[in-house]
């Protein structure tokens, strides 16, 4: 008889609250995904451009052996996809092997499917392909007589 309720919520006020909590989750998420695709296209290329200029002498011998322009240019870009396919390999199996559930215990719920984790594939293949296009144009305009000369 005496007690006092102090708060009385809805369950709609509850749900509201709750989905809160999972959108704010969400953009945090998002964010950060943004920082790292974004740290991930700079250090990829930053590797690609370095592997472009220490092969600047290959990359002339082999113009003037004859290779074409878009030969080199498609040897640079392989070179790029081959590094994010053997990255997505090991993040695939570290993902099997404890990320989904990582997944679901920070996203109250949320789980993962097969198709979230095609379209992060998906993603960094083509920021792959993004941050090699300007190392593989610059390796395939590179005149063989001036990699050649520094020699």
């Amino acid at each position: 008889g005496g007690l006092r309720i102090s708060t009385l919520e809805r369950m709609s006020q509850r749900i509201e609250s709750r989905i809160a909590v999972l959108i704010s989750l969400r953009n945090v998420l998002v964010l950060l995904s943004a920082v790292v695709l974004l740290l991930t296209c700079a250090g990829l290329y930053a590797t690609i451009a370095a592997r472009v200029e220490s092969g600047r002498r290959e990359y002339g011998i082999r113009k003037s052996l004859g290779t074409t322009a878009a030969r080199i240019f498609m040897i640079v870009l392989r070179l790029a996809l081959a590094i994010v396919a053997a990255a997505l390999a090991i993040a695939f199996v570290l993902t099997l092997a404890g990320g989904s559930q990582l997944v679901e215990a920070l996203g109250q719920g949320l789980s993962a499917s097969r198709s979230t984790f095609y379209l992060v594939a998906a993603i960094m293949l083509g920021t792959a392909f993004l941050a090699a296009l300007a190392p593989a144009l610059r390796a395939s305009t590179t005149p063989p007589s001036e990699s050649l000369r520094d020699e």
